[in-house]
């Protein structure tokens, strides 16, 4: 970056400091650290609780499903939207939690079960929740590391271990400044700094999405999302349910999720309890998602700016030198997560690289301070103060502790973050830490808020039911791959290609030419060939005859040519596999793309999916002799997909692989051809591994993808298939399943042990309970026809049922357009990708105007909203009492919420 662009960084880093400065003095109570005293208006909420929510990882995150799946992701997202806004609209659990007064969720328990309980759920959901934020610094750090263009070549050798001092560097640096707002004022600071950044966040947006869709040509988007396999379309939702994780299932779990767990999750709970009142905090909650609502596809049509960037041939020379940054990360998790930040700092000019540093910068410290203060005022109010049998702490010593729990979850995530290899996607990392506590917790939570007859006993039930799930669901996703791995048979050759962990393997190779290995392999390192060298692999002379055998590998190609061969000239006397050249012509013009070809000695059999895209691309070729060994039995495979081949000539003649010549990588069995490119993960097999299993005579459907392709691809727990039966146990499944069963228990033990009705009128303050200062109600005259519908009562002033009714109607119009579009797709032929195309193209534009106006109006009600914030604390009377303890009024009623 440039010297501007750092000016914009240091600039807004400077802003918020000084407004987590002027912040400190209004910080003189537990209420204040933990809640801002539960003085916030809506705006603020809306505007603050959503940054927090949508941090640099969040962000980072959803750019590396959309650079996967592409606007197909955002129909099925419509979903999710519609959901969150409906939850809103109608105070699905917000109300009533802000009914209750409870400053955390764990008090909330303990009044509705028992302190038991209370300490048990704090406990669980402290390490669900750590564990889920412990590697937002090591994403965050690499993000900024490679978008900024520093340093990664500075090593320090700290004991046993080598450390990437600039990457070591960013995680101290952001940890520290977010340690720092948090504790100079608790949620006060949380809630301005995360405002600031908010604010900034969505103005830097609008403006390098206006750019973006200046500088680039909306059919250069197209034709690059186009050249998707049969079932991945990145444009036709309806047409990319092959897209692996993030398909429309993804999405419609993930919107139960939303409705079953809402607030569930307490990553933000200092926002859940701060506002002024309950209908407050409906109405923030509401202009939460109308901020996600409107920014959602802002954030989608970055990645796919980059996708088209890095896969475009007018684009060839701007991403040249970003696909040679990303070929030099070795680990294949933190290069899919930077791929996105990577190819848009080559894509945006100076200012706008700054601007979107500096709010990504943003969006990293507002979830980091908001974390931080949830997840160590948990440990200190719910577990740490329950256990000490109810005895109060004075002021300042509750908060000495409050800051000492918030130093100890940095330390923690920081050294997670430094040891912990991440081995998934994001999402999924974050649906499986979450199962642990989420799992049961829509459950408990539903049913203690909305029922007199869920118990201490199915609460219980429900929670420890969640855990075992999680705890099995990620033990196999852990010894899954090995476990299979291990029971394969007949591999007669595997070449790791990592170079100096090459001695460790079964075969002795020469590097001819300029032939080396290098780092930014598809796992590890990889062999790297420049056109002027191979590999010859000494001791191996691959399969002769007409015996069975499967050849897979990895490749990333610059240009064609013979990545594999043996044998010698003849007709079926040789087997090369390699790269050739195919020009197709699409919108008139000529592109040359690269299809996979095997030539087995005057026959060939060639491929139709372009592997030409700077992409990893794994591919498979089998012989198996019970399905004939002519060249018209080939199977060709490619990225774990049954290839129709595109051409076959001389299909009839029979395979007769010469056995006398060594293999090699990179060159033809004539030395011509050279490969241009890198080759990872080499494997010969001396069976199929397409059609059945080791020690199995069951085939599988010839539709169905192999369990053993998928393990040669390397796919993990996620998504295999085992004698023709599908088993899909992804984390964001395992979530699902979790809901499912722990609703089940809760319900099922409730009933069998419930003694007496519990009584929610005093829990949420009704009736002969209600407080007088959490009075909201406005008009005397009774709400009738569509307002009540909608769920408005009479605490909505006429502002309110303007904005109200709004956002109603703008979430019921996308709901109708979503459900039409899915009837007529399910009823016809469904529309073109073209007509698709210009949807996302208005959709995009849309957004933009939307994102403008929302920035305007949202930024005017904030400040309106901190200057009111800091009057009402200037002058609040506190009280030292409210801390977050329970204290029960009398005997009775204890039992009773221990008996129901």
């Amino acid at each position: 970056m440039t010297f501007i662009d750092w000016g914009i960084v240091v600039l807004l880093i400077g802003l918020m400091t000084w407004a987590a400065w002027h912040t400190t003095r209004y910080n003189r109570s537990v209420a204040d650290f933990l809640a801002a005293n539960r003085c916030a208006g809506r705006y603020i909420m809306g505007v603050s609780d959503g940054i927090a929510n949508v941090g640099a990882i969040s962000i980072i995150m959803v750019w590396e499903m959309y650079y996967r799946a592409g606007f197909s992701v955002a129909w099925w997202a419509l979903v999710m939207l519609v959901v969150q806004v409906i939850v809103a609209l109608t105070g699905w659990i917000a109300y009533r939690y802000r009914q209750s007064r409870a400053l955390t969720l764990a008090q909330l328990l303990e009044m509705r079960y028992n302190k038991s309980f209370r300490i048990f759920c704090g406990f669980v959901l402290f390490i669900s929740g750590t564990l889920n934020f412990g590697i937002f610094p090591a994403v965050g750090a690499k993000f900024f590391q490679h978008f900024c263009g520093l340093p990664k070549d500075i090593i320090w050798q700290v004991g046993p271990m080598e450390v990437d001092a600039v990457y070591l560097s960013i995680m101290l640096a952001l940890l520290a400044i977010s340690l720092y707002f948090t504790f100079a004022g608790g949620q006060i600071t949380v809630m301005i700094t995360d405002f600031i950044q908010g604010t900034t966040f969505n103005i830097a947006l609008c403006l390098v999405i206006v750019f973006v869709m200046w500088k680039m040509p909306w059919a250069d988007i197209m034709d690059s999302l186009s050249n998707k396999a049969a079932g991945e379309s990145m444009i036709h939702p309806f047409r990319s349910a092959k897209t692996e994780d993030y398909n429309y299932s993804f999405y419609l779990i993930q919107a139960l999720i939303i409705f079953w767990t809402f607030m569930a999750w307490q990553g933000a709970q200092g926002y859940f309890a701060a506002a002024k009142n309950a209908h407050e905090a409906r109405m923030g909650r509401v202009m939460g998602n109308w901020r996600i609502l409107t920014q959602q596809m802002l954030v989608l049509i970055l990645p796919i700016a980059a996708y088209t960037m890095l896969h475009n041939p007018n684009w060839a020379d701007m991403a040249a030198g970003a696909h040679q940054e990303l070929n030099q990360i070795g680990n294949e998790t933190i290069r899919t997560q930077v791929t996105t930040s990577v190819g848009l700092r080559y894509l945006l000019p100076v200012g706008l690289t700054g601007a979107l540093s500096a709010v990504l910068l943003a969006a990293f410290i507002s979830t980091h301070d908001t974390y931080l203060h949830s997840w160590g005022s948990i440990f200190i109010q719910d577990v740490v103060l329950p256990l000490r049998g109810g005895k109060p702490l004075d002021k300042k010593t509750h908060m000495r502790w409050l800051r000492y729990a918030i130093f100890g979850v940095a330390i923690f995530i920081f050294l997670f973050s430094l040891f912990f290899s991440q081995n998934d996607t994001i999402a999924m990392y974050f649906a499986l830490t979450g199962t642990i506590w989420l799992g049961g917790a829509g459950a408990v939570i539903v049913g203690g808020l909305y029922t007199r007859w869920g118990t201490t006993a199915g609460a219980y039930a429900a929670v420890f039911g969640a855990i075992i799930i999680a705890v099995t669901i990620f033990t196999c996703q852990r010894i899954w791959p090995d476990l299979y791995h291990t029971v394969e048979k007949g591999r007669v050759s595997y070449l790791q290609l990592d170079g100096a962990n090459e001695s460790e393997l079964n075969s002795k190779y020469n590097l001819e030419g300029s032939a080396e290995f290098v780092q930014g392999g598809r796992f590890d390192g990889a062999l790297e060939l420049d056109g002027k060298g191979y590999l010859t692999v000494d001791d191996f002379e691959g399969i002769g005859g007409t015996d069975a055998r499967t050849v897979s590998y990895w490749i990333n190609v610059e240009k064609p040519g013979t990545v594999l061969s043996w044998g010698r000239e003849g007709d079926g006397k040789q087997w090369t596999m390699s790269v050739v050249r195919r020009v197709a012509t699409e919108a008139g013009k000529e592109i040359e793309t690269g299809v996979v070809r095997l030539d087995v000695g005057g026959a060939t059999v060639t491929g139709n999916l372009n592997v030409m895209d700077g992409a990893w691309h794994h591919v498979a070729a089998v012989v198996d002799e019970n399905r004939g060994t002519t060249v018209d039995d080939l199977e060709l495979w490619i990225d774990g997909k049954f290839q129709e081949r595109s051409k076959i000539e001389n299909a009839e003649l029979a395979i007769d692989t010469a056995g006398d010549t060594p293999v090699r990588l990179g060159t033809g069995i004539d030395g011509q051809a050279a490969f241009e490119g890198m080759i990872d993960e080499v494997s010969v097999y001396n069976r199929p591994v397409t059609r059945k299993l080791p020690d199995s005579d069951k085939a599988e459907p010839e539709e169905s993808l192999h369990f053993e392709m998928d393990i040669l691809k390397g796919l993990e727990f996620q998504k295999v298939s085992f004698a023709g039966m599908k088993l899909t146990v992804n984390s964001q499944w395992g979530m699902l399943y979790a809901m499912v069963s722990t609703a089940i228990l809760y319900t099922v033990v409730s009933l069998l042990t419930m003694k007496k009705k519990f009584n929610l009128d005093k829990l949420l303050h009704r009736g002969k309970y209600a407080l007088a200062e959490d009075e909201t109600q406005v008009t005397d005259e009774p709400v009738k026809g569509l307002g009540t519908l909608i769920g408005m009562g009479k605490d909505f002033d006429l502002k309110d049922k303007i904005v109200y009714s709004s956002i109603t109607g703008w979430s019921v119009v996308w709901g109708i357009v979503f459900i039409a579009g899915w009837i007529h797709n399910a009823n016809t032929e469904g529309f073109s990708e073209s007509t698709w195309g210009k949807f996302w193209q208005f959709y995009v534009w849309l957004s933009v105007v939307l994102g403008v106006i929302t920035t305007v109006w949202f930024t005017i009600g904030g400040i309106k909203d901190a200057k009111d914030l800091f009057r009402t604390l200037e002058t609040k009377v506190r009280n030292d009492a409210d801390d977050g303890s329970v204290s029960h009024a009398d005997e009775d009623d204890e039992d009773e919420g221990e008996a129901a």
